[in-house]
Parts: structure tokens; C-alpha cells; sequence
């Protein structure tokens, strides 16, 4: 006879999957990515590269959600 031996993890993996079929979860999820992955892209430039591109340095989250979350360009906030 066999047994069976289910884990918190594995049914968090099972709802995990569930949700991420919802498309609007998976576009969240998506954006999310874009999200961090702008912000670790900026912070890794120096000041001059930011003032070039119009960005400063403290402003760099904000412009990034904007962009990424409302839609709007870097240039529309300078």
C-alpha cells in the first residue's frame, strides 16, 4: 500500500499555478519583473549617466513605477 505525503508546499505550489493561469495575475507578476529589473538597471549607473538620461538618482523608483505602472515615459516628468 502506498502513502502518500503531502506538504504546505506542495499545496502552495498547486494554488501557486492556479493563480498564475489568471491572466491579470500574470500581467501584475510580469510588470513586477519589468519593475525590479529597471530599478537594478538604473541604480547601476552613475550620476553623470543618470543626469544624461534625465533621471535623479532619488527619483529612480518613482520614475521607474510610474513608467512601468501608469504608463507615462521618463521624459514626461522632467
Amino acid at each position: 500500500m502506498a502513502h502518500v505525503n503531502a506538504t504546505a508546499a506542495d499545496h502552495r505550489d498547486l494554488f501557486f499555478g492556479q493563480l498564475m493561469d489568471r491572466p491579470e495575475v500574470k500581467t501584475a507578476w510580469q510588470r513586477h519583473r519589468v519593475y525590479r529589473r529597471a530599478i537594478r538597471a538604473l541604480e547601476k549607473l552613475n550620476d553623470r549617466e543618470l543626469r544624461d538620461i534625465g533621471i535623479p538618482r532619488a527619483e529612480i523608483r518613482h520614475r521607474v513605477y510610474q513608467n512601468v505602472y501608469q504608463n507615462m515615459p521618463y521624459h514626461a516628468h522632467a
